[in-house]
């Protein structure tokens, strides 16, 4: 099969990190959670690329994913270990919101919001 075309543009990972994914599906037992598919490698890399002084609003996009990808890992993983995913998903919000109200770009902060007020709400419901 041939490579897609998608224009004249490429994105700036495309021949630094290749596009995979970073984890794996692992049973672990009967009754016991499975290690799931973790694409903060892959995000924390785009930040490296989408730097917040270059790229700010690739930057914000970025965290606000990795944002995502720590809380879903955080409901998960529970525990300890579950709580720092969850802290660690809002400081990503936090980051990413602070992009888009400087920019006054209101969808894209509202998303973050929504997603920041999710997040704060399995916090506080646990």
């Amino acid at each position: 099969m041939g490579q897609a075309d998608h224009g004249s543009r490429q994105s700036p990972l495309s021949n630094r990190y290749p596009y995979r994914r970073t984890g794996c599906t692992i049973p672990l037992g009967r009754g016991r959670p499975f290690t799931t598919y973790r694409p903060f490698t892959t995000y924390r890399a785009a930040l490296e690329v989408y730097t917040r002084e270059l790229l700010p609003q690739d930057w914000a996009m970025t965290r606000n994913n990795l944002g995502i990808a720590l809380r879903e890992q955080g409901e998960r993983t529970g525990g300890e270990a579950g709580w720092q995913l969850l802290a660690e998903a809002v400081a990503a919000f936090r980051g990413a919101l602070e992009i888009y109200q400087a920019a006054q770009a209101s969808y894209y902060g509202q998303l973050v919001e929504g997603n920041l007020a999710l997040t704060e709400s399995f916090i506080s419901a646990e």
